[in-house]
């Protein structure tokens, strides 16, 4: 059910605001509101907006494509340095495997937070930087330099998908393109809703499809442009990292 309303919820939407254009067409029909003449300078709009919403919808699924390669990659290193762990407690049986694991728990945490908020600094880094705390402690057991150095490896690759993923989030795509895509179609609706069209039933058609069509899909490409935004349409899946996380709290 969760999954159905999050699938349905932006469509839904946009089909309510529809509905209210419709309404108002149709009071601006009832009495002679309506001045302008379908002409080819209209359709010339509505094709350079589809222009410019394709050449965004191209570079926002770019980010989100490898957006959701970080948390199976930052989930892979974790779990690489727990099992790393795991075995220094049982060659050197002196090692803080629990200190181990709240290290590795608080990385998860400070990430989640991390991701919820905007323009602060990021608490994850310094989170992963107290693992080197346990690589100190696995060379003063005298743990072999090679599984020390995994875990150090481990750690920089889950500095790289962290700060790849505050990236993302803090960075959207070409600013001036969502304004000239929103001002287009702004006049857009205007127009349309300025048309003047017999039958008028195809005019409210034209109106609903194409109105709708816009405001999804500018709706959906700025949520499209965060996808570490947990609870939108278009959200990055983090079970994997949760997963990570309860098996850590129940070793």
């Amino acid at each position: 059910m969760k999954h159905l309303k999050k699938k349905y919820w932006l469509a839904v939407k946009v089909l309510i605001v529809v509905i209210v254009l419709v309404a108002v067409k149709f009071a601006m029909h009832i009495y002679g509101y309506e001045y302008i003449e379908l002409t080819s300078l209209f359709s010339a709009v509505v094709g350079g907006a589809i222009f410019l919403i394709g050449f965004i919808l191209a570079g926002t699924m770019a980010d989100y494509k490898e957006s959701e390669k970080i948390p199976s990659e930052i989930s892979s290193s974790l779990e690489n340095i727990l099992q790393e762990g795991i075995f220094a407690k049982s060659t050197k049986p002196k090692f803080d495997l629990e200190s181990h694991k709240k290290r590795l728990l608080e990385i998860v945490v400070s990430f989640r937070d991390d991701l919820k908020t905007v323009g602060r600094r990021k608490k994850t880094i310094d989170s992963v930087a107290k693992l080197t705390d346990s690589t100190i402690e696995m060379d003063n057991l005298g743990i072999s330099p090679n599984y020390v150095s995994r875990i150090k490896t481990e750690q920089a690759n889950i500095t790289k998908h962290v700060l790849r993923a505050f990236q993302i989030k803090e960075t959207s795509f070409i600013p001036a393109a969502y304004a000239i895509v929103e001002v287009m179609s702004a006049f857009m609706i205007i127009g349309l809703m300025l048309l003047k069209l017999e039958p008028f039933i195809t005019s409210l058609i034209l109106l609903s499809i194409v109105v709708y069509i816009f405001l999804y899909m500018i709706f959906f490409i700025k949520d499209l442009d965060d996808p570490f935004e947990q609870g939108g349409y278009a959200d990055v899946d983090m079970f994997l990292i949760d997963n990570f996380e309860n098996k850590v709290k129940t070793l």
